[in-house]
């Protein structure tokens, strides 16, 4: 279990929420809110790590990402999948541009 799951699964834990089933709009908003700016935080951290000129650590924290929601969708049960669509198509994005963020500030040391 990854630690981006482990968040995932605490927030719908420590919510009392079914994580497959209709929600809140507010719950909604803020959870997607929520996972975005970690994604995003995620590619910027990997591409400051990475240290390379291109954007491929942004681009495969965004393929994990969308990897484990297409995975999650395929086995989830019949019922709400605002979850796996906001990682597929918020998410994901989010975590590249975070790569593409670090890499214009010249953030990381150019190898």
């Amino acid at each position: 279990m990854s630690l981006g799951d482990l968040r995932l699964f605490m927030m719908f834990a420590l919510s009392g929420r079914d994580a497959h089933a209709a929600t809140s709009p507010g719950f909604l908003a803020a959870s997607v809110t929520a996972r975005v700016r970690f994604a995003l935080a995620g590619g910027y951290a990997a591409a400051r790590i990475a240290r390379r000129a291109d954007n491929l650590a942004g681009i495969a924290v965004g393929s994990i990402i969308a990897l484990g929601a297409l995975v999650s969708l395929a086995l989830s049960p019949a019922g709400a999948i605002w979850s796996q669509l906001a990682a597929l198509v918020l998410m994901a994005p989010a975590a590249v541009t975070g790569g593409l963020v670090a890499r214009q500030r010249g953030s990381r040391l150019q190898v």
